[in-house]
C-alpha cells in the first residue's frame, strides 16, 4: 500500500490477508426538525450513569480541542 491511504483499500487489503467480509448497514441522516425525538442524541441524564473519571476525561478532550 502506498501513501495516503484511503479507507476502501485498507479494507480491501484486511479482507484479501485476513478472509473478513463486511456487511454495511443504512444509517438515514437525521433532519433539524427529527433531532428534538431522536432517541441517539447525547443528554444530561445520559452523562449522570457515567463514571465521573469518564466525564472529567471528556471534558479534558473536548477543552483540548479549542
Amino acid at each position: 500500500m502506498i501513501k495516503p491511504f484511503r479507507e476502501e483499500t485498507i479494507f480491501t487489503q484486511m479482507a484479501d490477508y485476513l478472509g473478513v467480509r463486511y456487511r454495511y448497514e443504512f444509517t438515514p441522516s437525521i433532519s433539524l426538525s427529527e433531532e428534538k425525538t431522536c432517541p441517539l442524541l447525547l443528554t444530561p441524564e445520559h452523562l449522570a450513569i457515567m463514571p465521573s473519571e469518564w466525564i472529567i476525561q471528556l471534558h479534558q478532550a473536548a477543552s483540548s480541542l479549542v
